[in-house]
């Protein structure tokens, strides 16, 4: 009772300190006769990665921001309770990592603003635990909605959160979330050691009978899964993901998506299963509309649409004004230049995925000659973004390196290095295994590693190398299971970006270009496909 009275007195200060009172009321259920059959409309976002801003986007269009978005949900909201119906919105996970500002203060930003516009849940995303469960339970206390996974327990069999919940506004609408099956190899294990992850497939088909039970009339997956592209099929045998999830619980009347990013303008449908997904970083609302026949329980129609949230065509200013504060906040921090690049320092997703970049190049020299080992290697999904040419700030190392990983040393045997190297080229299009490098160089064919050299000499598999890399890939993560069984381990407990920032105000100006470090057979390289968004992701 105790735990719970504090937890209702910290909830009702950031209710009151931070003003956030959204334009809809919580719960609302309309003051008239409802219509039959009930409009219901689910609108939801996913992988907004701290973008509680507006942006300009790859197309050069500015885009999202919460203030932009509480405009688009509260016209839909006004709509459909003109139309006798009622809405809900859902988070698809991922609000972390991303964005400086938000990072540095933990999204709480992100999570005022989502208050304020009045989501009604959201699903954990791999995201979620980039910087442990304290970050999750400090969230919770943050929100005045749950998060859900219904497949993520505890190591004594509790669910880490509340698996389900079930809202009733005239109709009883049960929010089942799945978290990616594949979390312990996307988090630090540190993270995740002590939890248990369940197929997806398995939680939804163990708690649905229960959500009916408890009167649901509609139930929609929530989940964080992913949707993975026809090109990329083969990884079904691996993964679950939505199609994957409808196929195989067909009692899932909606699917409400997120994890790889992807813009699903009209929906996905799946059997009698719609599969809704609204790309990243806030760019869009998604749109849900059903039909529910309240004397059948049935839905009679369901659609799916995609809104844009541009900021030019109207912002709540209250809001935004709250928005501005936090931004405030880090931004002397952020805007400290530290060092000039002549050109562009490559981090986009696919190259870094998938081959050498001067970037790559670049981070793993830092690591190399800061702590003076053989050679250094660093996973491409743990690199986010590209600096353009000229000032490098702050700011920009932090979206480069969002996660707070650690440096650490240990020695590897040359047979380990090249299972590694390996190890990397056939994961990755799974995760983001594959290794920018320095210090080694070496040639590929298909996944398999040739001519590997060391400092410019063939490597001897039983000769000891130092090598350096992040926490996160020592530990097992993307795979590198190899890598956990180095001997002469040592976290030296330095963030990688901070270890970064402090290598180039050394350098002052950098000019980094594609040593040919790595080479990789054209006939049988396999270009990048991006059907899976993961990795330290």
């Amino acid at each position: 009772m105790k735990g719970r009275f504090t937890w209702v007195i910290v909830s009702l200060f950031v209710f009151i300190t931070c003003g956030c009172v959204s334009n809809r009321p919580m719960g609302h259920i309309p003051q008239r006769a409802f219509a039959n059959p009930l409009p219901i409309a689910f609108l939801h976002t996913n992988d907004t990665h701290g973008h509680a801003w507006p942006h300009k986007d790859r197309d050069g269009i500015v885009r999202g921001g919460f203030a932009a978005q509480n405009q688009v949900i509260d016209a839909v909201w006004r709509e459909v309770d003109t139309a006798g119906g009622v809405t809900f919105v859902l988070s698809g996970g991922d609000i972390n990592t991303g964005v400086p500002e938000s990072d540095l203060l933990d999204s709480e930003p992100d999570i005022m603003a989502m208050n304020q516009i009045g989501y009604d849940a959201m699903v954990l995303g791999n995201h979620e635990f980039d910087k442990g469960l304290e970050k999750i339970r400090k969230q919770q206390v943050w929100a005045r909605f749950p998060f859900l996974s219904a497949n993520v327990l505890t190591k004594d069999g509790n669910y880490l959160t509340r698996p389900y919940v079930i809202i009733d506004r005239g109709v009883k609408v049960g929010i089942l979330g799945l978290t990616t099956g594949d979390l312990k190899v996307l988090v630090s294990p540190e993270y995740t050691k002590d939890l248990i992850v369940e197929d997806p497939i398995t939680a939804a088909k163990k708690h649905i009978p229960q959500m009916k039970a408890e009167g649901a009339q509609v139930i929609v997956a929530l989940t964080h899964i992913g949707l993975i592209d026809n090109k990329a099929n083969s990884l079904l045998d691996k993964f679950t993901d939505d199609r994957k999830l409808a196929e195989s619980v067909p009692e899932l009347q909606v699917i409400i998506g997120g994890h790889t990013d992807v813009l699903l303008e009209k929906g996905l449908r799946v059997g009698t299963t719609l599969i809704a997904q609204a790309g990243a970083h806030g760019n869009h609302v998604g749109r849900v509309d059903i039909l529910f026949d309240t004397n059948s329980g049935r839905i009679v129609n369901s659609a799916a649409s995609v809104l844009p949230v541009l900021p030019e065509k109207g912002e709540d200013r209250k809001l935004a004004r709250l928005m501005d504060e936090y931004k405030e906040r880090g931004s002397v921090t952020l805007e400290e230049i530290v060092a000039t690049a002549a050109n562009k320092l490559d981090g986009d997703r696919k190259n870094v995925r998938n081959g050498e970049t001067n970037l790559g190049d670049l981070l793993t020299d830092a690591l190399r000659e800061t702590t003076g080992t053989d050679i250094a290697i660093y996973n491409g999904g743990g690199i986010r973004d590209s600096i353009e040419a000229g000032k490098i700030k702050v700011r920009d190392v932090y979206q480069v390196l969002p996660f707070s990983n650690t440096v650490v040393t240990a020695t590897i045997s040359g047979k380990q290095l090249k299972e590694a190297l390996e190890s990397g080229l056939a994961n990755r299009h799974l995760t983001g295994s594959f290794l920018q490098v320095s210090g080694i160089s070496y040639e590929a064919v298909g996944d398999r590693v040739t001519d590997l050299q060391v400092g410019g000499k063939p490597v001897v598999p039983s000769r000891k190398y130092s090598v350096a890399t992040n926490n996160f890939i020592l530990a097992g993560g993307d795979h590198f299971d190899v890598l956990t069984r180095l001997s002469d381990k040592k976290d030296t407990a330095v963030p990688v970006e901070r270890l970064f920032i402090e290598y180039l105000k050394a350098k002052k100006a950098v000019d980094p270009k594609v040593e040919k470090r790595i080479r990789l057979s054209a006939e049988k390289h396999l270009s990048g496909g991006n059907g899976r968004a993961a990795g330290n992701s």
